[in-house]
């Protein structure tokens, strides 16, 4: 039997602590959380209050069914969102407010079904509108018309290969202030590490096929 085959064997046999809480207030049925307030089913997250259902929460207030969204407020449906404010169904947007469906979206306010555009307000559809045009607009269009138009929008536009902020020799998707990470995914302040997803802050070398993971180090046993 291999190493790793033993390894598996141990991990199944050894009892699992059910759920990892650190200085929460009333996050009883959260996982892996810190320094939460009234929070419920969500995993992965650090300083968050009132929000619901998701994962890799970091510093939001009020958001339900996200993935991967920090420094949120009032939020619903996001996916790799960063400061956004009532804003619904975005992925791969920031420092937006008032948006609905959004997909590489920076620096908006009062857009609806857009992609690809930067610091712009009272968009529809990518297309520019007056305040009153916008709002006349708004009150017209179902959710389901800006659902379809904004799908058929995102597969008609380009798609970044992915998402790198100040990240030095890298390669993956979601990295942010990293360097030397290949084949990662959603990292954060990540140095000279390897095939690790939803990573923050691992700067020692020798971290491979990790998840979940913050402040790591190297931890091998050594035989002479």
């Amino acid at each position: 039997m291999s190493f790793f085959q033993e390894l598996e064997e141990l991990r199944l046999k050894t009892p699992r602590i059910g759920s990892i809480r650190l200085q929460n207030i009333n996050s009883e049925y959260t996982h892996n959380t810190d320094q939460c307030k009234n929070c419920y089913l969500i995993a992965n997250a650090v300083k968050n209050q009132d929000c619901m259902y998701g994962r890799d929460f970091y510093g939001n207030d009020d958001c339900v069914d996200c993935d991967h969204i920090s420094d949120c407020t009032l939020c619903y449906d996001c996916m790799n969102a960063s400061n956004c404010y009532n804003c619904t169904s975005m992925q791969d947007s920031a420092d937006c407010s008032d948006c609905d469906f959004g997909l590489y979206i920076k620096g908006c306010h009062d857009c609806i079904g857009c992609v690809n555009i930067k610091q712009k307000q009272y968009y529809i559809f990518n297309e520019p509108y007056s305040k009153e045009e916008y709002l006349h607009k708004k009150r017209t269009l179902t959710r389901d018309e800006i659902k379809k138009k904004f799908e058929e929008l995102s597969l008609s536009s380009p798609h970044i290969s992915g998402i790198l902020i100040d990240a030095d020799n890298c390669f993956g998707d979601n990295l942010q202030h990293c360097k030397n990470a290949f084949l990662r995914s959603t990292a954060t302040a990540a140095k000279t590490s390897a095939t690790s997803k939803k990573a923050k802050e691992s700067k020692t070398p020798g971290i491979f096929s990790c998840l979940n993971k913050r402040n790591c180090a190297t931890n091998a046993a050594q035989t002479t």
